[in-house]
């Protein structure tokens, strides 16, 4: 901590990180940049550029897309999405192979390198995706290929969730819970990212809305 304190000089403290982001960028930002067991350097500008790349934009960026969507246009509850099947969004690496590349790399305690595949392999593709149907724009004029696009975007979700879970365990476990997985979240496993049950009723968001709107999972750092 003595040598972090160093780095950032007068511009910030370690504990007003955790005050202002909470400890899940900070828990992030050191599993991501220092591999284990080596040094890791700290610098604020280094902490803005990957919180907002990562998690602001890239994954909390998704998930409040997603949930605002469905809670605006359906009312928060996909219709007929009971015994569904999601789509396939991957073109090159399909999820087993992440789930098991990803737990490969936990193993040998590769924990930057599993964020990495994490990233590249599930939250990438899923943007993409989404950027390629524009959900947003699809539900002005077909609710109903909107609703699949948002369908399949929420199971890239319920994957990076378990995927993360040791990672950023309540990020997680906010992510999972935003949504009626028929499933239980406490005692999921990597295979169960790969395995999708089959909705036994509609999907539906349960996340805690705020004036109508979902909390962010990160704050952007200017």
């Amino acid at each position: 901590m003595e040598k972090i304190s160093k780095s950032l000089g007068n511009v910030v403290e370690p504990m007003d990180i955790i005050t202002r982001f909470s400890a899940e960028p900070f828990r992030y930002y050191f599993l991501r940049e220092c591999p284990f067991p080596g040094d890791g350097e700290f610098s604020w500008q280094r902490f803005a550029d990957v919180n907002n790349a990562d998690l602001s934009n890239n994954l909390g960026n998704l998930f409040s897309r997603v949930v605002t969507i469905i809670t605006k246009n359906y009312g928060g509850n996909l219709a007929a999405t009971a015994g569904i099947e999601p789509g396939v969004i991957y073109i090159n690496v399909d999820i087993e192979t992440t789930m098991q590349q990803v737990q490969q790399h936990v193993e040998a305690c590769q924990y930057n390198q599993a964020l990495e595949k994490i990233w590249r392999k599930v939250l990438d593709p899923a943007n993409q995706y989404a950027d390629r149907k524009e959900p947003w724009k699809l539900v002005k004029t077909d609710k109903e290929a909107a609703k699949r696009v948002l369908y399949d975007l929420v199971e890239q979700l319920r994957a990076a969730a378990i995927l993360l879970k040791p990672f950023l365990p309540k990020t997680a476990e906010t992510i999972y819970l935003s949504f009626s997985f028929p499933e239980a979240g406490v005692d999921l496993l990597h295979e169960d990212a790969w395995v999708h049950p089959l909705q036994a009723e509609d999907l539906r968001v349960l996340a805690e809305l705020v004036g109508g709107k979902v909390k962010l999972l990160f704050r952007r750092s200017e």
